[in-house]
């Protein structure tokens, strides 16, 4: 499929895959791109069957839907995981108290 061609038109079907719309719903969600290159991407897109226009909404078709990314296909979350810290001898400033939130902490070695 050439639905990476441009990313407007995936912009458009991730906003279809929310709910059906019609064309000035669709130019509001999408209103950071230009009427005309959105009008460019919509009759493409419904050219190559991906979108539909059906009771004056647009709405993915069977390919469209197909054409979207699962989240099955994307990469699994991990939990985030700092790196372990390498101090130098003498860096180590634990036992200095501290003054958080107008409250003194004493921490103990």
């Amino acid at each position: 499929m050439t639905t990476d061609t441009h990313p407007l038109r995936g912009t458009v079907l991730r906003a279809l895959q929310v709910a059906p719309r019609n064309s000035a719903e669709l130019a509001r969600a999408l209103a950071q791109h230009s009427p005309r290159n959105l009008g460019f991407a919509v009759e493409a897109l419904a050219a190559e069957g991906l979108i539909a226009l059906k009771w004056s909404r647009w709405r993915l078709t069977r390919r469209g839907r197909e054409a979207l990314p699962s989240l099955s296909a994307l990469p699994p979350m991990e939990l985030y995981r700092s790196p372990q810290v390498v101090r130098r001898p003498g860096s180590d400033h634990s036992h200095i108290p501290s003054l958080a939130g107008g409250r003194l902490i004493r921490r103990s070695a």
